[in-house]
Parts: C-alpha cells; structure tokens; sequence
C-alpha cells in the first residue's frame, strides 16, 4: 500500500455545503435511443459532403476525378461503402475498400455498376439511396425518437444546423400529437398553436442552411425542406462522473446506533451537498475532521467491469481507490466525546474505516465531476440542470399542449434547445477575440416572439442560458432567488479546485502570461482550469444580472483567466498582437497584491471593489471589464464546419480518421 499527501483542495473550509443540484433525472434509455437514431439518420446522408457541392462538382468534374484505390474518385468508393448490402464489419471507407477480397457477388456488382458513374449519374445515384436510407428509418419509428429530441440537444453537443432539423422533426411530432387530440372545446387554441408551429419550421429550415437574412426568407414564397448535414465531431460533453457508491446498511446502522437519523438513498444522497454532510455527520461521530486525515491508503481496483448499469453516467477509466487514514481517539476520549455505540474500539474503527473510506471516494471523484459540470456551466449556464422533462414532454392530453398553465411552450423549448446548440460551438483556433453568448438571427427572432408572448413563456428556463436584464426582469422574485442560489453555490467547489490547480503551478503560468505549461512537466489539469474559469466567468455573469434584476448589489466576485497554448501566443506576438487586457490586471491582483477569485469566495483573502478598480486603473483598463454587467449582443448565424484542435476540416468521416490518426494539429486521443 503506498501513502498520499493530503490534497491541498481540502485543507479549508471543508464543513462548507456543495449545493451542486444533481442532473436532471432523465429517462436516459430513452433520450439515449432516440440519440442513435438520428446518428443513424445522419450517417445515412453521410455523403453530403459531395451533395453539397454538387452544383460545382458538375461544372468542374475535373478537380475531383482523382483516383482512389481502383476507384475513379474517393467519392465513389465512399457511395459504395454508404450503400453495400454489407459493410463487413468496417467503420470506415479504406477498411471497407481494403476488404475486397470479401466482397460478396452481390457487392461486386453493385462496386462496377458505381464504378461506371461519371459523377452527375454519382450526384443522383446517391440522392436517391439517400431517399431510401431515410425512407426506411422514417417507417415504424418509435415514438420516443421524436418525443425525446429536446433533451437530447439540451444533454448532447450538436451543431446549431442539425440541432435546427432535429428541432423541425419534433416539431412535425408535436403537431401530429395536437391533431390526434383535437377537439372541439380547444379547436382555436390547437389553430393558433399550428400557425406559430408552421412559422417556426419554416425559421428552422432557414438555419438549417443560413442562406441570406431570415426575415427575407420567412416572407418570401420559397418552399424548402431542412437539410442535414454531416458532423462526425463528438455530439456530447464528456459524461459526468457518476457519484460514489455508499453501502447503506452499514452506514446506516453505525448512524442509528448512535442515536441519529438514518439515511434515504432516494432522497439524502442527491447531491454533491448530501455526501459532504453524511461525511461530515459520520466524521463528527468519530471526533475527527478533515484535519484529522494523516495519510490515504491506496488500494488498487480490478480491470472486471461492475454489472451494474443503472447509472447513466460513467466516468474516466477506474483510478485506485483511497482511503483516508485518521489519527483516531483513544479509549478515555472515546468515552468522554463519543456516543456509546462507539466505545468499543471494533465499532470505533469499523466507523473510521466508512468514513475514510468515504472522504477517499469524494476526493478521487471530486476533481472530475466538478470539472465535468464546468464544462456545461461554460457553454450554457445552468440549463442542463433546470431544463427537466416537465418542460418538453406532455401525455395524452390536449390542455398540456394549449394550455397556459402547463410548463410546456413550443417557444421555450426551441430557445433552449438552439442556445445551448449556438452557446456550445466548438471555437477556432485563432488569435481574434471569440467572445460567446451572442444570439444569432434565430435566437434573436425565437426572443422577439417570446417577448410577445411573456405570459406563456417559461423565463426561469431562459435565464438560465441568457443572463441580460431584460430576461431576468421577466423572472419572479422567488425563481431568481433560487437560481441566484445555485449559481453562488456552485462557485465554491469550483473555487476549491481553482485553488488547488492554482498551488499546482498555475501561479507560475500566470507569470507567463497565462502560458500553458509544456507538456510533461506539470501536474496542472489545463483543461480542468479552463473549464472551471470558464464556468466561473460565466456563473458571474448569471450572478450580476440576477442580482441587479433583484435590486441587490452583486458579492464581490471576480473573473479569472484561462491559460492560452504556447504556439497562439507566439502567432499573436508575430502578428503583432498586443497581450489581452485583461491579463496584467489578473496579474497585479493574484500576484502582487495576493488577491485571487477563489481566495475571495473562500473568503481566504480580503478584497474590495476598490482593490480591483485600483489594479484596472493601475492598467489602463476600464473596470467595467471587471465589474459590468451581461449585454445583449449578436451573433453571425453560419453553417457550422467540423474542427480538430480548433482547425476546420472536411466533413468526411474517414478523412478525418486519418488526420486525427496522423496527429493533425496537435490531436491526441483521448485517454480511456
């Protein structure tokens, strides 16, 4: 067994509650089912690469007929791995064309009758198995595939153009379902619902190519259905951390032997904030704290994997398990301090022995949870966790559809839904200033209509992805209240893993400017601390504008800096870029005058509005910066490209492999 360093992330203030609410409970088989159909309805139009530049491709045929591997272009061969009978067991085109000696005669004959395409009769070969592809999975589709759509955009990563046509499939479902229960007490109220249903399709069929000004198309006479187009980039975050397994008869029998409630799985362990109070009650019954632990033992875990699969979260490949090592009471303490269920040194260790192992579990689990809902925190706010099934799933009944009582609204749910999607983007790697959360037409568009629409409209959702004042005046005091809430609680446990990044070397990045360290010489987790200040950024802006809506001044909470790759720094300097603003004030703050983001949260270190307006004067830099407020901006609305490392590539699913295999801009794949 070897022995470990207390982590520095808990060495204060560890009695503080995590109130990190827990995801959304989703019937995720469904969501998870509903997500590869539509993966299979995306890679049947896996050859749109080709469809969209058909029109250039026929005029100039030349600049494509390269030969691939006894081929007339790899296009060709890509139409024959699409529409084989069987694809014999590939994933991809080469592995697919490499396996010629296993073609059956059926896929021969099918290979020379491609062969023989000139790329016209390709363009409408492959148009028409398209039809067919989509044809049959559009035949006997369960209707949870459509039911489902909303939760899984808002839980997924997808682009704003498919996140459009995935949006305009369920809203066909919707006014299917409305007709079914049609009736005549509601007959004008299910009229109106289809004309804004008919308004918002034809708004989604123009995101869905980007094609001039929205308002132009929406009132021109033009016919068109949504296209989809191809992305092989992931289309989800990476899975939350399930949270750690507690034996609860054992726990519970230690906490009801000394006299204490005992614990309900399904409604004391829902949170981050549950396990950090059952350790703190267990650890409390033993007379030790977290400045008790002396040691972690480290026990190695097996490679079987667990039967269990009733999480749907599953986390990094299984680390070794530890557990803390406390310096104990002895007999005379024990009876002194402790209930008498724990005289015994046999109970007194068993005890011991649950809550180390518990505190071990929370600090092994700690890092990559938190990180991991930084990463949705970043892109989106909140929305992935108040976004519940309530608000986009209705039964067999006609009120929940029309009625203004119900939490269901079309107009929520598409905002939502496109946000996340736009908010979520994957950014270029660039030396411009990429700043996010501006809405582009659809959005501004969806926000025109819900504006006219206030009473219907569910604004708790939308501030939870769009901090501006005019959204959060829309809220109550009680919703804002509690948002507020979440928002400032979260800013704790990421405060704790900032701080620890931070005693990592993070502080010698700074400085560097910011200068990611190279690669082997550090133990700094750069994504994780991008991520948190990230979320940490983002949370503030939630936090300012629901503050002021509410008439309160804002706490006092500050932005921190993301570290920047060494190669952008250096393109910035040649190209004669001048270091972000923004940097020599969080330098001046964090190392000269000690004052950190965390520190002031964790309520480490003393700070004042005037010490960050003095740094930001000090600088040259307005403390608006510093201390603004969330403004209404706009966005470009665009076709979305695939990237590797911030680099756009083809939307080609084997041309990407092979990039990615040769380590194109910088790719390294990602530990399992």
């Amino acid at each position: 067994m070897s022995q470990h360093a207390q982590p520095s992330h808990n060495d204060h203030h560890d009695e503080r509650e995590y109130h990190i609410v827990s995801s959304p409970l989703l019937p995720i088989e469904k969501v998870n089912e509903c997500k590869q159909y539509w993966k299979k309805v995306m890679q049947s139009t896996s050859s749109c690469y080709l469809l969209q530049s058909a029109e250039y491709i026929k005029q100039h045929p030349q600049d494509y007929m390269h030969a691939y591997m006894n081929y007339p272009s790899y296009y060709h061969a890509e139409a024959l791995f699409n529409y084989a009978p069987d694809q014999l067991g590939a994933d991809n085109v080469w592995t697919f064309v490499s396996k010629a000696d296993q073609f059956t005669d059926e896929i021969k004959e099918l290979q020379n009758k491609i062969n023989k395409m000139d790329f016209i009769q390709l363009i409408d070969y492959v148009e028409q198995e398209n039809a067919k592809n989509l044809s049959k999975l559009a035949s006997d589709v369960p209707e949870a595939n459509y039911k489902y759509i909303p939760a899984m955009i808002v839980q997924g990563r997808y682009t704003p153009q498919n996140a459009a046509y995935f949006l305009y499939q369920w809203l066909g479902y919707v006014e299917q379902k409305m007709q079914e229960l049609k009736n005549d007490d509601y007959e004008s109220l299910v009229f109106a619902k289809s004309m804004l249903i008919q308004k918002l399709k034809r708004a989604l069929v123009w995101r869905t190519y980007c094609n001039g000004k929205l308002e132009d198309f929406l009132q021109s006479d033009e016919q068109k259905e949504p296209q989809m187009v191809a992305s092989w980039m992931s289309d989800s975050f990476k899975p939350l951390i399930g949270f750690p397994k507690v034996k609860l008869e054992v726990v519970n029998k230690i906490l009801t032997e000394a006299g204490t409630p005992a614990l309900d799985e399904k409604v004391d362990l829902k949170s981050l904030s549950d396990y950090y109070i059952l350790l703190n009650r267990l650890e409390s019954l033993c007379g030790v704290n977290e400045h008790s632990v002396v040691s972690y033992r480290e026990r190695k875990r097996s490679g079987k994997k667990s039967g269990n699969t009733d999480n749907y979260c599953y986390g990094p490949k299984k680390q070794n398990t530890l557990t803390a090592v406390y310096k104990g009471l002895n007999h005379t303490e024990r009876k002194e301090k402790l209930h008498k269920s724990l005289h015994h040194f046999r109970k007194y260790n068993r005890a011991l022995l649950v809550a180390g192992k518990l505190r071990g579990r929370l600090n092994r689990f700690f890092d990559p949870y938190v990180t991991g809902l930084c990463a949705r925190i970043d892109k989106s706010g909140l929305i992935t966790q108040t976004f519940t099934p309530e608000f986009y799933l209705f039964e067999d009944d006609i009120k929940a559809l029309v009625s203004d009582d119900s939490k269901f609204d079309i107009l929520t749910v598409l905002f939502g839904c496109m946000a996340i999607s736009e908010f979520s983007v994957r950014k270029a790697f660039t030396i411009e200033s990429q700043m996010q959360g501006g809405l582009d037409e659809l959005l501004s568009y969806l926000l025109t209509l819900m504006r006219g629409r206030e009473e219907q409209t569910k604004w708790e959702i939308v501030g939870s992805v769009y901090p501006v004042e005019d959204v959060m005046n829309r809220m109550n005091a009680d919703t804002k209240s509690e948002l507020l809430a979440q928002f400032l609680s979260i800013q704790i446990p990421i405060a704790k893993f900032l701080e620890s990044q931070w005693l990592k070397g993070v502080d010698k990045c700074t400085k560097k400017d910011m200068m990611v360290p190279r690669r082997g010489t550090t133990k700094i987790n750069t994504s994780g601390w991008n991520q948190a200040s990230g979320a940490w950024n983002n949370a503030i802006r939630f936090i300012r504008a629901i503050s002021k809506s509410l008439g309160q001044e804002a706490p006092l909470i500050m932005k921190c800096m993301k570290l920047t790759a060494a190669d952008q720094m250096r393109w910035a300097q040649m190209a004669g870029k001048e270091e972000p603003d923004d940097v020599p004030v969080f330098k001046k703050l964090t190392l000269e005058k000690n004052i950190t983001p965390w520190g002031i949260v964790l309520e480490t270190v003393k700070a004042t509005r005037e010490d960050i307006i003095l740094a930001c004067q000090e600088c040259k830099v307005d403390p608006k910066k510093w201390l603004g407020y969330a403004q209404e901006r706009t966005a470009e609305s665009k076709i979305h490209q695939d990237m590797i490392c911030g680099c756009v590539v083809p939307n080609v699913a084997s041309v990407q492999m092979l990039l990615k295999s040769l380590g194109a801009f910088g790719y390294k794949p990602q530990q399992q």
